[in-house]
């Protein structure tokens, strides 16, 4: 199920951005719809997807298409798919705000941090450094915190400490691959007239950076059990 669930989790990360989409539970039946016309739904075991400009298919054997829909089939886990159907509504409902964290919200901020940095990045630690960084966590002050909020839910947090220097940048596990971190960045980067910033990326993600145009400074390091690349945004790119 894994193949067709990331599949349909890939098409629908494609319409995440688009705007005044509403939701029908009917009959059993889930849909997805924009100006009247259902672009994507659930019934029985496929999925039917509104075709979108630019979606490759080849790779995908499971599916076929017909004149405006992309079939997917075989879906195994049905109740998972409702649910992200539902997810998905509720991402289209919810005002995402962006701001600095409040100092009632660090605890939340930290959790989050602390939360997302275990489940994808933790289990490439050693202890010492899985020690060093939740030392840092503790080092809040000199720090600026931004947060990308959805229906007053905390879902994104960044930091940026002296000299531009980013320091923590994490989105919700359910929140990930839908812009809302270069959404953060973007926002955070208007706080500062020279764009800018530097990071010590980890490999998770190296090529998420990569993609929001930060390039390598230096080779792979590893300090107090922290393994990271210097990453640089604007300024003179120069090749190591």
């Amino acid at each position: 199920m894994s193949t067709s669930f990331s599949f349909f989790q890939y098409v629908m990360n494609q319409l995440i951005e688009i705007k005044d989409i509403y939701y029908c539970k009917k009959l059993g039946n889930y849909t997805i719809y924009k100006n009247g016309i259902a672009i994507a739904y659930l019934y029985k075991d496929q999925i039917f997807i509104k075709k979108k400009d630019g979606l490759n298919l080849q790779e995908y054997q499971f599916c076929k298409e017909d004149s405006q829909y992309v079939i997917v089939k075989d879906i195994e886990n049905k109740k998972k798919l409702k649910e992200l159907f539902e997810w998905i509504y509720k991402m289209e409902t919810k005002e995402l705000e962006l701001k600095k964290i409040p100092e009632k919200d660090m605890e939340k901020a930290i959790m989050l941090i602390w939360d997302v940095f275990l489940e994808f990045e933790g289990c490439d630690y050693s202890k010492e450094g899985l020690i060093e960084f939740q030392n840092t966590l503790k080092e809040t002050q000199n720090k600026i915190f931004y947060g990308s909020y959805a229906s007053d839910e905390l879902i994104g947090v960044l930091a940026i400490r002296e000299y531009q220097h980013i320091s923590y940048f994490f989105v919700k596990k359910e929140y990930m691959n839908q812009g809302i971190g270069k959404r953060l960045f973007y926002y955070m980067s208007k706080d500062y007239e020279k764009k800018e910033f530097t990071v010590n990326s980890s490999f998770y993600v190296h090529d998420i950076y990569k993609h929001l145009g930060f390039y390598d400074i230096d080779k792979l390091q590893c300090i107090n059990g922290i393994r990271f690349i210097p990453m640089k945004y604007g300024g003179n790119y120069v090749k190591n």
